[in-house]
């Protein structure tokens, strides 16, 4: 789902250049994710936030880990801090790092780190 939302599009591979989205494999599998059109990153960021929040609240409503995509690092790191200020446990997914947060908490990635480069 990831690399769908990509294509077509000029990929930054975070380290001064460009990346292809060939060649990509899903290391995780589950429902499809909700794809939703907002009108401002603000909203986004406050929509996001109320999902999850319903989600921790209700688990059998996200089946599972939650994780939630956002197109650029600042706007992962947005909806990372409004969750903490909201009293949930965040993970944000990085290129150097292996994650070994606890099930419960609540991952953040951007949509390049989600389809696994």
């Amino acid at each position: 789902m990831a690399v769908a939302l990509l294509e077509g599009r000029e990929i930054d591979d975070l380290d001064g250049g460009t990346d292809e989205n060939s060649r990509y494999k899903s290391l995780s599998h589950g429902p499809a994710p909700e794809v939703v059109d907002v009108a401002t990153a603000d909203a986004g960021v406050k929509l996001a936030v109320e999902r999850v929040t319903e989600c921790v609240k209700e688990p059998e409503i996200s089946g599972g880990t939650i994780c939630v995509m956002a197109p650029t690092k600042k706007l992962r790191d947005a909806v990372g801090e409004q969750l903490i200020s909201s009293g949930i446990t965040v993970s944000a997914i990085e290129v150097d790092a292996a994650d070994t947060a606890s099930a419960e908490a609540v991952r953040v990635a951007t949509m390049h780190r989600a389809k696994g480069a």
